[in-house]
């Protein structure tokens, strides 16, 4: 294909970055504050729909299906991809409940968005990773100058609907962002990088991509400065083991983002709790074909089991592997690769995704298909030179 075909496809791609992410969260921004009428309510899936094509052209043009067919991460995606695709189809004629089955349908066309979102982000160019990083930052300002009482308001009415700014999705997307950016920055724009997201993060409000931003930075600070790391984690220690001595840690517990550590104090975990129990019954009582739609639409078990509960045990071995396979394959690959951003990036995404998988989030989560797609490219050397060198600007 002709350089000037490829750049203006690769155009098309950083559009549908501009849409999904920036043109998201500003559009999110505009209708909490009641400056436009949220027409396309959420946005994220009329976004995704618009610019689904334009992923597709930029996937087939700039990556070679035989070099991920050569991996065995990706096969193994396909196979889960097809028992997914099948548990679609038998939601939609199984007499199981509509929002379950439409629950199930959107997440299906998700993880393959997601996975062709994560291809273009990874062939990002320089200049366009740069705007991407600014407005990251100029957006947490925002946040922070915009947070007076908390940045996510009570929801509003705009006629028969209900808008709700979705912090989890903007947080969702602060998070995927962070680990394609963080591996090729320099110290010193990824401190202040820290300085500028980590409170804005706390004011969204997302608690478990909170968290995972936090491990984010240790993983990449180790491999990047581990004598730091290391001086900087004793101190945390230090200064945490002080601070719990000299005050009653049990004040936390009125503050949302810490109440999930303490029992009975938030309702949310409470309820999670229950769709645990209900879940691992599930499990116990139908332990090959699982019980797909037993549970009531929205009380599913928030980690990886949940599965097993909708596609039996053979669902859950293949959606296991999907992950641990290329984790296992970075640990031994990092032997030689640790200091290559790429490898970074890929390691970063199968580590913070398999954090939230065990804590917090199903297995339909955004993330899972992204790994599946950043390590593949990180393994055939499909990475844009940008992103595989230092974005020393």
């Amino acid at each position: 294909m002709p350089d000037t075909a490829r750049q203006g496809i690769s155009g098309l791609a950083g559009l549908s970055i501009l849409v999904i992410i920036p043109l998201y969260f500003i559009y999110q921004s505009l209708a909490q504050a009641g400056l436009i009428a949220p027409v396309l309510k959420g946005f994220f899936t009329a976004g995704m729909l618009a610019t689904s094509p334009l992923l597709v052209l930029s996937a087939f043009s700039q990556f070679r299906v035989l070099d991920f067919l050569q991996r065995g991460t990706f096969l193994v995606f396909l196979v889960f991809m097809l028992m997914f695709f099948a548990l679609m189809v038998f939601s939609e004629f199984s007499g199981v409940d509509a929002d379950i089955a439409y629950y199930i349908q959107l997440s299906f066309m998700r993880f393959v968005y997601m996975f062709l979102l994560a291809l273009a982000l990874v062939r990002m160019g320089s200049v366009f990773s740069r705007f991407i990083y600014y407005f990251i930052v100029g957006y947490s300002v925002f946040v922070l100058f915009s947070s007076s009482g908390g940045f996510v308001r009570p929801p509003v009415w705009h006629g028969a609907y209900i808008f709700e700014f979705d912090y989890q999705q903007v947080a969702f997307c602060y998070l995927i962002l962070s680990m394609v950016l963080l591996p090729s920055l320099g110290a010193y724009r990824r401190y202040f990088y820290y300085l500028m997201v980590v409170p804005a993060l706390y004011l969204i409000g997302a608690r478990s991509e909170f968290f995972a931003f936090f491990l984010l930075m240790v993983i990449i600070e180790t491999v990047r400065n581990w004598r730091l790391m290391a001086l900087v984690s004793v101190l945390v220690v230090l200064a945490g083991v002080a601070a719990l001595a000299m005050a009653d840690a049990s004040i936390l517990k009125d503050f949302r983002m810490f109440s999930i550590f303490f029992d009975g104090a938030d309702l949310s975990m409470d309820a999670r709790t229950i769709y645990a129990a209900n879940a691992y019954d599930l499990i116990a009582t139908n332990p090959i074909w699982g019980d797909f739609g037993s549970h009531p639409p929205g009380e599913y078990i928030h980690n990886l089991l949940a599965a097993w509960v909708d596609m039996g045990i053979v669902g859950f071995v293949v959606y296991l592997a999907m992950l641990i396979v290329p984790l296992c394959a970075l640990v031994l690959l990092g032997l030689d690769d640790y200091q290559k951003p790429e490898w970074l990036r890929a390691f970063c995404f199968v580590s913070v995704t398999l954090f939230l998988l065990v804590l917090a989030k199903t297995y339909t989560y955004g993330l899972v298909p992204m790994v599946v797609a950043v390590y593949c490219v990180y393994r055939s050397g499909a990475t844009s030179e940008a992103l595989k060198s230092r974005l020393d600007w």
